[in-house]
């Protein structure tokens, strides 16, 4: 089997109905579909089930005892329940398009050395929120429309908003060492290790909904030292430099944080400057 979905699930009873019918609707129907459920404690695990019963690519998995453990501690074991060559991430709250698989494909035919694929989004639900996005989503698609742009943008924002828009080499993800702390930032650290490494492959065709709504991880507060856990994928060799000490020293600063964040960016972008000054990425866009 070459495509593995993945789904890990922790307490949307009212949007993971949706989220699985829209993978069992896709065009292209041979793959396996993995849910991972991280100790819900509504009724998501009934809903998975039910689905289980009925289609034979349901494979679902929950931790012993059905504890939760978490976003990193979860993903890192249900990676590996994933027998697909390539795993197609589907977050629990949002929706794939019928022909999401069926176009990642084309796109693996045309570049079968690609290690991640990931597609344009279409934000929905709270509205606000969707505006916010939408700002976002115009502001980093801008960094990588010209095909490269500097790897310091890439430690500045996350240009791949969902894990639900990424399809990503098995062997390529499952050798990263999930060695961060913060669950909310974790896909951001996980494509900045992939990106600066591998082949990338954007589509620019609205392939996922992005569900907007204040339960979801980004909505919860985010510490700005958490950010800088990022630098840990690509700078020991600059453990005795001093900039890196800085940073370093710096960066358990949690509260004051908030007073200092302006500064804290400020340093950030020095930093990153220093250290990154003429490191590129380069990033192929089908359309």
């Amino acid at each position: 089997m070459k495509i593995s979905v993945l789904t890990t699930s922790y307490n949307y009873e009212k949007y993971i109905p949706e989220t699985i019918k829209s993978v069992l609707g896709q065009t292209f129907a041979d793959f396996e579909y993995i849910i991972f459920d991280d100790g819900s404690t509504d009724s998501s695990l009934q809903i998975i089930k039910e689905y289980e019963k009925k289609d034979s690519r349901i494979k679902l998995y929950t931790h012993e005892n059905n504890i939760n453990k978490g976003l990193i501690e979860t993903m890192k074991i249900a990676i590996k329940k994933c027998n697909g060559e390539y795993i197609i991430f589907v977050e629990s709250d949002d929706v794939l398009e019928p022909n999401y698989i069926e176009e990642k494909l084309k796109i693996l035919d045309k570049h079968p050395d690609s290690a991640i694929i990931f597609n344009k989004i279409e934000p929905f639900g709270n509205e606000q929120r969707v505006v916010n996005c939408q700002k976002y989503l115009k502001n980093s698609t801008a960094i990588f429309s010209n095909g490269a742009f500097k790897y310091t943008e890439l430690l500045k924002t996350n240009i791949i908003p969902t894990f639900s828009c990424v399809m990503v080499k098995k062997d390529v993800i499952e050798n990263i060492k999930f060695e961060f702390e913060l669950a909310k930032c974790f896909d951001w650290y996980l494509w900045n290790y992939i990106i600066q490494n591998y082949k990338v492959v954007y589509l620019d065709k609205a392939l996922t909904k992005f569900r907007m709504h204040q339960e979801s991880m980004s909505c919860k507060p985010t510490k700005i030292s958490s950010y800088t856990s990022l630098l840990k994928l690509s700078k020991r060799k600059y453990q005795n430099n001093i900039p890196y000490k800085m940073f370093e020293s710096y960066k358990n600063m949690t509260r004051i944080e908030k007073a200092l964040r302006p500064l804290v960016r400020i340093i950030d972008e020095y930093i990153y400057n220093i250290l990154y000054e003429n490191k590129t990425i380069n990033i192929i866009t089908e359309s």
